[in-house]
């Protein structure tokens, strides 16, 4: 993995988990604006065309779409798609500041670090590598970026991924992080919404190079 890369996907996470955009079920809270400008500001520049969406009854949930057009529009479109609210938080009982993401002993500690803003960060930073390329990078298939405020669905659902939502309404969708050896299931599990949680950044780098795999894999 790029180290520039990892170093660029650690420091994004930061920012995101620093900006505090807690989701308490009432539609005032979130605020996922702070990351979706955090988001634009990391993107712009690198070619990609990037709208910004607000609902006109929830200011301040916006939803950031990045895209780069396929140049084969009979090639199915890959969306890599998440959000960028968080859950609630008892800072009492966590060892650290929830929203400090300190950098301790190689990991990233914050409410955010599994869900999902690690996916957020690494999807971010591959898919600006992918646009960056010398030459430029034009798939056959279209990429789209896709990061709403919590609003687009209307519930939490099972299975650590929204997917089953997606294919329920006929799109092809899969859910999934690529994590290092140190993170095991039952250690998810256990920091998963709950108390210190927190991510390796080999973990980060495997994910965001994962992401920039599939993208080639899957578009060309």
């Amino acid at each position: 993995m790029h180290n520039t890369l990892t170093g660029e996907t650690v420091e994004l996470l930061q920012q995101l988990i620093r900006n505090q955009c807690v989701n308490d079920g009432t539609v005032g809270s979130g605020q996922e604006v702070r990351t979706t400008d955090v988001l634009r500001a990391y993107l712009e520049g690198s070619g990609l065309d990037i709208e910004v969406y607000e609902p006109p009854a929830a200011p301040g949930r916006t939803s950031l779409v990045a895209r780069i057009e396929g140049s084969d529009p009979a090639v199915p479109t890959l969306c890599l798609m998440g959000h960028t609210d968080v859950v609630p938080v008892n800072p009492q009982a966590w060892t650290r500041d929830p929203f400090g993401a300190e950098l301790v002993h190689g990991e990233v500690w914050g409410r955010g670090a599994l869900d999902m803003l690690n996916l957020t960060a690494s999807q971010a930073v591959a898919l600006k590598a992918l646009a960056r390329r010398p030459g430029g990078w034009r798939p056959r298939g279209s990429l789209v970026y896709l990061y709403p405020g919590a609003q687009l669905l209307p519930r939490l659902l099972v299975g650590f991924t929204d997917a089953p939502y997606f294919r329920a309404r006929g799109a092809v969708a899969y859910g999934f992080g690529l994590f290092s050896r140190a993170l095991t299931a039952e250690t998810m599990a256990g920091r998963f919404h709950g108390n210190d949680e927190r991510i390796d950044v080999e973990s980060l780098a495997l994910t965001t190079q994962a992401w920039i795999e599939v993208c080639d894999l899957f578009l060309g």
